[in-house]
């Protein structure tokens, strides 16, 4: 095959092949990416304040009806394929502090059935 000096003069079926290559080589394994501007002002931030949740947005969220749990299975395990920020973390190399993106991998659910608790009478009221 060709190098990637020349890939002007590839023939299609080498460029496909060396794109399969690519994206196979980016699938696999754990990459190490530099911070951006805003990523950077983040680590910052957790270095000051260690363990805090400033930043953290949580949300609840409540399903009624029957759930079909392999298709919420494979509909998360679809976003966290397709967007890397969800399976990066933040290390520090050479006091840097650098984006380690983990592989496509799984993501398992914990389902617990909370119906033998029944139902309260009263919903809680929000705090004012």
């Amino acid at each position: 095959m060709s190098t990637l000096e020349n890939k002007s003069e590839l023939q299609p079926a080498e460029k496909r092949a060396l794109l399969a290559e690519v994206l196979r080589k980016k699938a696999t394994g754990v990459r190490r990416v530099p911070l951006s501007f805003a990523q950077q002002r983040l680590w910052f931030l957790d270095q000051l304040e260690p363990e805090s949740a400033s930043y953290n947005i949580s949300r609840a969220v409540r399903l009624r009806g029957p759930l079909d749990f392999q298709a919420l299975q494979q509909a998360l395990n679809s976003i966290v394929e397709r967007h890397e920020s969800l399976r990066t973390n933040f290390t520090s190399i050479d006091d840097e502090p650098v984006q380690t993106i983990a592989a496509k991998r799984a993501v398992e659910i914990q389902l617990v059935d909370l119906g033998c608790l029944g139902q309260t009478t009263e919903r809680a009221k929000p705090a004012a």
